[in-house]
């Protein structure tokens, strides 16, 4: 409600959520640092605790990234403000300057834009590139997010984000614009990789086309650290959050 697109129904959802809160409420749970920004006057009684990612994400032990070419993706559903377009756009341009025709962009998801989009796709000419799944059930997503090597977000607003995280677990590198969680957890070029237009995106395509090797170095960082996002680990971070209350 708070981020919703009509500015003055985000900004009353806004107050009223921050005004129950303040009256009602012993603690406030955040999960990014954009919510808690949107009601920065709560911040005295708010603590943080990250989404926790299903255990269905946990259960490979390895990670193995396949380089030879970009395969990106994006699972969303095709709607206001999820923008798959400037994927499409981004991507189409990236193959033309580096004349490559192997690189695969996937939009598993369903919609009221993805008629829109697939007919982007054809009129700029990377059709035989770009792939629209549809619907896909959660296993299916994550396997198919690691039979790719970036997981990219074309978000204009996030709460949490959580395919971010999905990729992020699965040791996938991430590009995204900055939006939900992703600036608590991504620093540039070391696990992650932030854009905000369509320009950028090409241009970190085309970088990472020209040394690979980054998009596993990257991926492989994210591996090692995803048990922060295990249930396991917002559990005991809830645990001691009521401890903590409790003891009061």
């Amino acid at each position: 409600g708070f981020r919703n697109y009509s500015l003055s129904k985000s900004f009353i959802a806004r107050i009223l959520i921050g005004l129950l809160l303040f009256l009602f409420a012993d603690s406030v749970i955040y999960m990014s640092e954009y919510v808690r920004k949107k009601f920065i006057l709560l911040s005295y009684k708010m603590t943080r605790i990250y989404y926790g990612i299903d255990n269905l994400f946990f259960e490979k032990t390895d990670n193995y990234i396949d380089i030879e070419c970009l395969k990106l993706i994006f699972p969303a559903q095709f709607r206001l403000g999820k923008n798959q377009e400037l994927l499409i756009r981004a991507f189409a341009k990236y193959c033309r300057e580096n004349n490559d025709s192997l690189s695969s962009l996937f939009l598993p998801g369903d919609g009221e834009f993805r008629e829109r989009c697939n007919d982007l796709a054809s009129s700029l000419q990377v059709s035989n590139q770009v792939y629209f799944p549809g619907l896909l059930s959660l296993k299916e997503t994550k396997n198919l997010i690691e039979k790719c090597n970036i997981l990219v977000v074309s978000s204009s607003s996030e709460t949490f984000g959580k395919a971010i995280i999905e990729g992020y677990v699965l040791g996938r590198c991430i590009i995204t614009k900055r939006v939900g969680v992703a600036p608590d957890v991504l620093k540039e070029g070391i696990n992650g990789y932030f854009y905000a237009n369509e320009t950028e995106l090409t241009n970190i395509l085309l970088n990472l086309s020209n040394d690979k090797d980054k998009i596993e170095k990257i991926g492989n960082t994210n591996f090692v650290n995803r048990r922060r996002f295990s249930w396991e680990n917002s559990l005991n971070d809830y645990s001691s959050l009521l401890y903590k209350l409790i003891s009061k």
